[in-house]
């Protein structure tokens, strides 16, 4: 009885007007709380291809089916079992056609069908975008899932521009036909990319424009994929080309340019080649790594073997196992211009002022004047020809100047080269004062003496004279004296102070590279405004014997007197 009532349901949603009663000697199971036919597990679907676009034309083959029967297929967005009802159970859905199966229980032929633009033959209505759809198969006349097969829907549309390109370049990637107002994702092989400019969102219309920078990457073809929030995934293909750059562009004979490579194989050996001559590199065994990528260190050789003996531009060329290669230019220098000095100096062997110092320059302009300067601080110049081989030989004085290193630098105006000369450092002795000797009364115009200091690059002497024992103020000071001495001119004069306020002098030696002594420790006089002043110093004992016998005398007079 509940069967009958339920047959009567299931005869009354099926809209048919004669119901064949063989049916009711189908085997029946339980499924889902409800008895349906039972199908043999060997009923298959296949689709080719098992994604494409709308409007793209799709064929489904099969096999496993009742003999001499025909097959109806649905295409939907629903999730449905083995068996379940496509009447009941299919909300959206597109009916897509009619195929036979032969004896053999396969199709005849593979039945073919567009993928619709919308789903609109079921109780609902939906557009068909990027998503993963469903082909049911029924046998034609019942309502029952026999099959299944998934198909992915892809929506969009995307390319590149360019279509190929190096690693690190630019390219724009452009889409359409995407979903409108959807945030996208841009990957390279799967791994994603920063969008560097442009759109990160599609607009009303499912477009978009993006610029992106094409990732670390071996050569040949990758995939660049846009994803949107709805996980719509349009790809194409771009092609990574092998690419080099070199630092500096510009470079001359001995010089070192730095070669980065990109886009080549992976794990491949690399050659480098000067016009076409291999060269050797830094490291020797060069090697791209997993990314395709390697670096290299080359010397530029003597530009006779690849020029002519001309400067211009080189072509660098790197290339590896695989044939991928590329080249790119540098301007090459020519030969450098070069000067040594004789004697050589150094920071143990140092020069001095006044020696002589020979320049030999070559690679010079033939025939050209040279422009000589010892340390452009001093603004010492002497100028020289070049021969016809561009080499020229002059020969100067070292001129005062500090200690320490000097360039040297020579210029015919398109060739300069530089060398270094090192000055002495070493200070001259301390001077040892004379006169005026120690406590002594002297005239105002006083005579100063002290010992010569001798120094390879000459002395000068320093000299000051000040009422204070710390020099504080000055009341004389002389620079730049030649002589180990200095007598005070008129106008010049010391001011008496007598023998109460002494005055304290000091000298310092200074050489010709601007070398120091210490100062010398102070001495002290007297200054009289005339010779009749009681002095002290080398006649102190006459004037203490005079003293004492005035004493005497004095005192003998006295008592004298007094008796």
């Amino acid at each position: 009885m509940h069967i009958l009532s339920y047959l009567s349901k299931i005869l009354s949603r099926t809209k048919r007007n004669i119901i064949n009663l063989t049916l009711l000697s189908l085997p029946v199971v339980f499924c889902s709380g409800i008895f349906a036919p039972a199908y043999a597990a060997s009923e298959t679907i296949i689709p080719d291809p098992a994604e494409g676009r709308v409007n793209d034309l799709i064929q489904i083959d099969g096999s496993g089916f009742r003999a001499n029967s025909q097959l109806y297929f649905y295409f939907s967005s629903d999730v449905l079992d083995i068996g379940d009802n496509v009447l009941v159970d299919l909300l959206n859905y597109e009916g897509v056609g009619v195929a036979d199966v032969d004896k053999g229980g396969n199709l005849v032929t593979p039945h073919s069908f567009k993928i619709p633009e919308e789903l609109d033959d079921g109780k609902g209505s939906e557009i068909v975008w990027n998503d993963t759809y469903y082909i049911y198969a029924t046998y034609r006349n019942e309502e029952y899932v026999i099959a299944k097969t998934e198909f992915t829907v892809i929506q969009g549309e995307i390319e590149t521009d360019p279509g190929s390109g190096t690693v690190g370049s630019d390219v724009i990637v452009s889409g359409e036909k995407m979903r409108p107002g959807k945030g996208i994702t841009i990957t390279f092989d799967d791994d994603e990319v920063d969008i560097i400019s442009g759109d990160t969102t599609t607009d009303s219309g499912g477009v978009f424009s993006s610029a992106i920078k094409i990732p670390e990457s071996p050569a040949g073809s990758h995939i660049i994929t846009a994803i949107d929030e709805s996980v719509n995934r349009p790809e194409t293909d771009f092609t990574v080309i092998p690419g080099i750059t070199l630092e500096p562009p510009s470079q001359v004979i001995g010089g070192t340019i730095v070669i980065e490579g990109r886009g080549f194989a992976r794990r491949s050996d690399i050659e480098v080649m000067l016009n076409k001559n291999k060269i050797a590199t830094t490291p020797i065994s060069l090697h791209t790594n997993q990314g395709g990528s390697f670096t290299a260190n080359v010397t530029v050789p003597y530009y006779a073997e690849y020029t002519g003996g001309e400067s211009g531009s080189i072509t660098v060329t790197a290339r590896d196992e695989s044939s991928n290669s590329a080249s790119a230019a540098f301007n090459l220098a020519g030969v450098p211009g070069e000067i040594n000095l004789t004697p050589p100096t150094n920071q143990n062997f140092p020069g001095h002022v006044g020696m002589y110092l020979t320049v030999n320059g070559l690679h010079f302009t033939p025939d050209s004047i040279v422009t000589v300067i010892y340390n452009a601080a001093t603004d010492y110049t002497v100028t020289a020809t070049a021969d016809n081989n561009g080499s020229f030989s002059v020969r100067f004085d070292v001129p005062p100047s500090a200690g320490g290193e000097h360039t040297v630098s020579a210029t015919d105006g398109a060739v300069s080269a530089n060398a270094i000369f090192f000055m002495e450092s070493r200070t001259p002795p301390v001077p040892v004062l004379l006169k005026p000797e120690s406590m002594v009364v002297a005239p105002p115009t006083t005579q100063f003496d002290w010992q010569d200091v001798t120094d390879p690059s000459g002395v000068s002497y320093l000299l000051q004279v000040s009422l204070e024992k710390d020099f504080t103020t000055l009341a004389f000071e002389k620079t730049g004296l030649t002589d180990s001495g200095y007598s005070l001119q008129q106008g010049e004069e010391l001011e008496p102070k007598g023998n109460v306020i002494p005055y304290y002098w000091r000298v310092k030696a200074i050489d010709g590279a601007r070398n120091e002594s210490e100062w010398t420790a102070p001495g002290m006089f007297y200054v009289a405004a005339s010779s009749s002043f009681p002095m002290v110093g080398e006649n102190s004992y006459l004037w203490i014997a005079i003293g004492v016998g005035a004493f005497f005398f004095f005192y003998r007079m006295q008592r004298r007197k007094n008796s």
